[in-house]
Formats: C-alpha cells, structure tokens, sequence
C-alpha cells in the first residue's frame, strides 16, 4: 500500500522543503493540505505514515479567531490518541503541547530569527547526541506539557524540543534549505528585535550549518516515517 505523510502547512508559498523532499526521496506521498484555505486534514487511515504540522504565523491559542486551527486541533487530537508517529514544527510544535495540556504563546521580547545553536538536555542525547545550530524563526514558544521528554535547549529559549509517545516536538526549523530561508528574510520585521541575528551573521552561520541540519533532519524522518 502507497503510504502518505500528511503535511498540514500555514502558507501558500513553495513547498521546496525537507519534509517534501524526504517524501519524494522514500516514495512517500506529501499529502499537502492548507486548513487556512478551507481544506480538511481528512481521518487517520491505513495508509497514513504519519503527522507533520509546520510552522506559520498563527498563534497556537487563535482558535476562536482563526477558526480552521480547530480542524487542526482535530487531527492533532486524533494522531495523539491513535500514537501515530507526529512531528509538530514551531507553530506545530506550540500546538502540540497545548493539544497536551501545556501552556503556548508569546514569551519574547527576544527573537530568535537565524541560526542559533541547539543543544541536547540530559534527556535528549540520543535525539540530539551534541549541540547543533539550527534555523529559527520565532518569538513564541511553549512549556514542556506533563508527560513529556524535555530534549533540547538553547541559550534564549530553554524548550527547543520534547518527545510524548510517537510525537516530536520542535521549535527549530531543521526542514528549512537555504533557498527557503532567503525567501523568509526579505522584509522581515524581525530584525532590530532583541535576539535577532543581522543578514550577514545569518548568512555565515546559514553556510557553515546548513548541510549539518540537512543530514540530522533527514535521519529523524527516517526514524520516525520510515518503514
């Protein structure tokens, strides 16, 4: 049977990331569906492989005005209960810990908007064996909910990652190429911000750190999706 990842994404720009990529790579169909657009998630079936919700620029708790996150939540709920295997990226990530009872939302006033380096909680050694930078493009965050496996901090924001059951939360964006990058930081309002990295701090590390990101992402979608 032809297995399909479900990947419920926050924007109507390109979809040249990892994620797609891991799929196209593993014979795996992308599944894409845009909830923000009026799609449905549809239901937990045979052929699913898994969850993977992105991040966007809607706030984790904006349900009563951003009424589509409660179709959202609906799958989200449903993935938690069936333990399918679920990746929940920043605003994904946000959402799953309030699916699971934990608090989400603005924290700032720091920005982590560039490459920032990720390192491993005691916890968290075999999800992330040393500290790594990753793209980041934030300024929201969310508690570890009860349950969890705190797995990785950084030095502006402590919850970079849990694991609960089949479900791996991240607020980094390891998903993200180069060229996706570059597409977020034209115009973007985050610099200035406290914490934000200047185009030139971003591009450098962006150089050094991006194959590095690339390899690790693609081993968790192995571990997690793969057959």
């Amino acid at each position: 049977m032809q297995q399909r990842l479900l990947c419920v994404r926050h924007g109507a720009g390109p979809t040249d990331d990892r994620v797609t990529t891991w799929c196209a790579l593993t014979g795996v169909t992308a599944d894409i569906r845009r909830p923000f657009r009026g799609d449905s998630c549809g239901e937990i079936t045979a052929d699913l492989a898994g969850l993977v919700v992105f991040g966007g620029l809607y706030d984790a708790d904006s349900e009563d005005t951003n009424t589509f996150l409660r179709e959202e939540y609906r799958i989200i709920d449903a993935a938690l209960k069936a333990d399918l295997p679920f990746l929940g990226i920043c605003q994904g990530a946000q959402m799953m810990a309030r699916a699971l009872g934990a608090w989400a939302g603005a924290r700032g006033p720091e920005h982590e908007f560039g490459y920032y380096e990720v390192s491993p909680t005691p916890d968290g050694t075999t999800f992330l064996p040393e500290p790594m930078h990753f793209t980041q493009a934030h300024w929201h965050t969310f508690d570890v909910p009860e349950g969890a496996t705190h797995l990785a901090t950084s030095a502006l924001y402590p919850n970079q990652a849990f694991r609960y059951g089949n479900a791996v939360a991240v607020q980094f964006h390891p998903e993200v190429t180069i060229e996706g990058f570059r597409r977020w930081q034209v115009g973007n309002s985050a610099y200035g911000q406290p914490g934000c990295q200047d185009p030139e701090t971003q591009e450098r590390l962006m150089l050094a750190h991006d194959r590095a990101q690339g390899a690790w992402f693609y081993g968790l979608m192995d571990q997690m999706f793969g057959s």
